[in-house]
């Protein structure tokens, strides 16, 4: 994976440098931030995330099957084994897979909104089902082109049957067609509870009755409310160095929800909540919710 042909990396960082340089409100010097961005220029992963400013789906994938760099690269090492978002997000990758693999049933129709790479569904075991029918919708062309290839071996094997579509989740009409969905960027890319809500509802009516919906959050973090946070056991000059590539770097803030705040918007939609899975830190639980 590389980034696309044709972007001046050095343009790019040399913009984010004068951004930091303007920031007023960083907690970190901004020298400090100037050298993890020529550090970012470095590495394919660094170079994606100045260019996107958001970590794409395919680069998830990297991050959660990756836990030091192929290329011995020490900020990318960092990154992968220390930042405490990503080593949350590859611990609840293997917390969702087994949560969706102790839900499935033969004969279901699972659907993955958005399905991105679709790796953790690829990787289930479906030894012992039989007529399951996979469906994904994401507007990424790119995801679904990769999702195709990593489901490929499973559909010539006669394992599942699968239908990937370019589809809008937020125009999302579907109704009490699937038994089982995933989906956990949405509500965490949405700040505004309200929206975070209608969707919900949406996919409250697109589960047949007593269907499973898995999502995850992100708690806060004790740079927000030291108090309110329940992360646990972190390093807070990793927390710092997250929090200056994430933010003053990439622009990129991912809503963070309190449990209750994620309960209650699930208890609106409808649903009972079934389970919560932690992470080791506490930072990016798997929750599990029946069609009521």
């Amino acid at each position: 994976m590389t980034i696309t042909p044709g972007v001046d990396i050095d343009i790019i960082a040399e913009g984010i440098i004068q951004k930091v340089q303007m920031n007023e409100g960083l907690l970190i010097p901004s020298s400090d931030i100037i050298d993890l961005i020529h550090q970012l220029k470095e590495f394919d992963l660094g170079r994606a995330m100045l260019t996107t400013g958001v970590i794409t789906s395919s680069w998830v994938d990297y991050v959660c099957h990756n836990e030091t760099s192929p290329t011995d690269h020490p900020l990318e090492t960092w990154f992968l084994s220390k930042s405490p978002k990503i080593k949350a997000a590859r611990e609840r990758y293997y917390i969702t897979r087994d949560a969706l693999q102790s839900h499935l049933r033969s004969n279901m129709v699972f659907c993955v909104m958005p399905c991105g790479v679709i790796s953790k569904v690829a990787e289930l075991d479906y030894s012992n089902i039989s007529n399951i029918k996979i469906i994904g919708y994401d507007n990424d062309i790119q995801g679904l082109v990769r999702a195709e290839m990593q489901m490929q071996p499973l559909v010539d094997q006669r394992k599942v049957n699968l239908l990937l579509l370019k589809k809008n989740i937020w125009l999302l009409t579907d109704c009490n067609q699937h038994d089982l969905i995933i989906s956990n960027r949405l509500s965490v890319l949405e700040a505004d509870p309200q929206k975070v809500l209608e969707l919900f509802e949406k996919y409250y009516a697109a589960l047949k009755q007593n269907g499973i919906f898995i999502s995850s959050f992100f708690t806060p973090s004790p740079l927000h409310n030291l108090h309110a946070s329940p992360w646990k056991n972190v390093d807070v000059n990793d927390v710092l160095t997250e929090h200056s590539i994430f933010v003053d770097i990439m622009d990129f803030q991912p809503a963070s929800r309190p449990e209750s705040k994620m309960i209650t918007l699930l208890h609106k939609a409808g649903f009972e909540i079934v389970d919560i899975f932690y992470d080791t830190h506490h930072i990016y639980p798997t929750i599990v919710a029946r069609k009521a």
